[in-house]
C-alpha cells in the first residue's frame, strides 16, 4: 500500500501564486497603487456600458509588473472588496481599462486606514508628500490613455486651506508673542481680555508660558488686585472644563446620530438603484410587448 501523499493532490496548483499575491496585498505600500476610480454607474449606463456593482475601483501594480484590479463597495464608511482581477501587465489590462475608465473620475490614493477591530488601534498608511508629484504625472498619462477625468479637487482644497491656515497661524502667533513680551516687561497678568484671544486658540507652549508668567507675577506681588485676577482665571478654567464635558457628551450624541443617518442614506441609495434597474427592466419588457403586438396586428 502506497501511503505517499503528493502536495499537488492537497493544494491548488496555483497555490504559490496565490500566496505571493496574498503577501503582496498585506504589504501596504501606497506608491504601488496606480489610481483609485470613484465609479459612477450612471455614467456607465448613459454611455451604453454594462455597469459594475461597486463604488470604487482600486488598481495596484505588483512588484513583478502584474496589475491587480480591486472592486470596492462602501458600507458604513468601510471599504469592502467584492471582486478582483489580475493582469500580467498594464498592456494586458488595456482593453479592460479602456471600457471601464472611459468618462470616469480617477485620483491618486493618498491614505488607507485599516480597521483592526480593536478600539483606537487602526493602522494608518499615507502617501509621502515627495511622491505625490510623480503619482500625479502618472495619473495624467493614464487619463490620456483611457479618456477619463482626473479628480484632484479634494487635494487642491486641502493644500489651499493648509496655506491659508499657515499664514493666519503665523500672523496670530506674532501678535500673541508680542503681547506676552509687553506683559513681561510691564509685569502685567495675561488674561483672555487683554490677549484678545481664547486660551483654546493658543498652542500648549504658549499656554505654559502664560501660566508660568502669571504665577510668577502673583507670587511676587502683594497687590490684592492680582490675587482677585488669579481667582477669576481659576474660575474661568473650571467653567471651561465643565463646558468641555458638555461638548464632549453632545459630540458623542451627534456622532451616533450621524451613523444612523449614514445607514439610512445608504439604504435609500440602494433602494433608488434598485428602482432604476426595475424601471429599466420594465421598459425593455414593455417595448418587447409593444413590438410583438404590432407584428401581430400586421
Amino acid at each position: 500500500m502506497n501511503n505517499e501523499i503528493k502536495l499537488s493532490d492537497v493544494f491548488n496548483k496555483h497555490i504559490h501564486k496565490k500566496l505571493a499575491i496574498f503577501k503582496s496585498n498585506i504589504s501596504i505600500i501606497l506608491n504601488n497603487f496606480l489610481f483609485v476610480c470613484k465609479y459612477d454607474r450612471n455614467k456607465a449606463i448613459s454611455y451604453g456600458k454594462q455597469p459594475r456593482n461597486c463604488d470604487y475601483i482600486i488598481v495596484k501594480e505588483m512588484d513583478d509588473g502584474q496589475i491587480q484590479e480591486l472592486d470596492i463597495v462602501l458600507s458604513n464608511k468601510i471599504a469592502k472588496p467584492v471582486s478582483s482581477r489580475m493582469f500580467e501587465s498594464e498592456a494586458d489590462a488595456k482593453d479592460e481599462f479602456s471600457e471601464l475608465l472611459e468618462y470616469q473620475d480617477i485620483s491618486i490614493l493618498t491614505s488607507i486606514i485599516i480597521d483592526t477591530g480593536y478600539y483606537d488601534d487602526n493602522q494608518k498608511f499615507y502617501l509621502k508628500e515627495s511622491d505625490k508629484l510623480s503619482k500625479l504625472e502618472q495619473l495624467e498619462n493614464i487619463r490620456l490613455k483611457y479618456n477619463c477625468n482626473i479628480d484632484v479637487i479634494g487635494d487642491c482644497k486641502y493644500y489651499y486651506k493648509k496655506a491659508i491656515n499657515g499664514k493666519n497661524a503665523s500672523r496670530n502667533n506674532y501678535d500673541i508673542i508680542s503681547h506676552i513680551i509687553n506683559c513681561i516687561l510691564n509685569g502685567q497678568l495675561i488674561t483672555e481680555e487683554t490677549l484678545e484671544a481664547s486660551y483654546s486658540e493658543l498652542t500648549p507652549q504658549q499656554r505654559s508660558l502664560i501660566d508660568a508668567l502669571n504665577d510668577k507675577i502673583i507670587m511676587g506681588s502683594d497687590n490684592p488686585d492680582n490675587a482677585k485676577e488669579y481667582s477669576k482665571l481659576e474660575k474661568q478654567v473650571q467653567d471651561l472644563k465643565k463646558a468641555q464635558q458638555i461638548l464632549t457628551k453632545e459630540s458623542t450624541k451627534l456622532t451616533e446620530e450621524l451613523k444612523k443617518t449614514t445607514i439610512e442614506r445608504d439604504e435609500l441609495k440602494d433602494r433608488d438603484n434598485h428602482a432604476k434597474e426595475l424601471v429599466k427592466t420594465l421598459t425593455v419588457a414593455l417595448n418587447t410587448y409593444n413590438k410583438k403586438e404590432d407584428e401581430e396586428n400586421e
